[in-house]
């Protein structure tokens, strides 16, 4: 008899290769964001899963990922400019 517990869509041994997996996903996205429906794609395209988008969600969180860490950056930022635009900005 199977435990009450949840019964996880990808394997443990697997968590570490669908992080990468992800973050390398967004790495190679040009401008905008990755989005829980490209994640669910990449799940049943590379790993076989079928899932719902609440699974894709909790699968994220497992791997230590949250959807604020799937940000791409565009490719036109200037990151100097920020930094000096958050040092020499008023506080409020």
């Amino acid at each position: 008899m199977k435990g009450r517990g949840p019964h996880f869509k990808l394997a443990i041994d697997q968590h570490e290769v669908f992080k990468q997996t992800v973050l390398e996903l967004q790495h190679n996205r040009n401008g905008g964001r990755i989005r829980g429906e490209d994640i669910l794609q990449l799940m049943q395209e590379k790993f076989g899963v079928d899932c719902s988008i609440d699974t894709v969600y909790r699968t994220l969180a497992r791997v230590n990922l949250v959807w604020i860490t799937g940000r791409s950056i565009h490719p036109k930022v200037n990151l100097e400019a920020q930094e000096t635009f958050k040092k020499t900005s008023k506080k409020l």
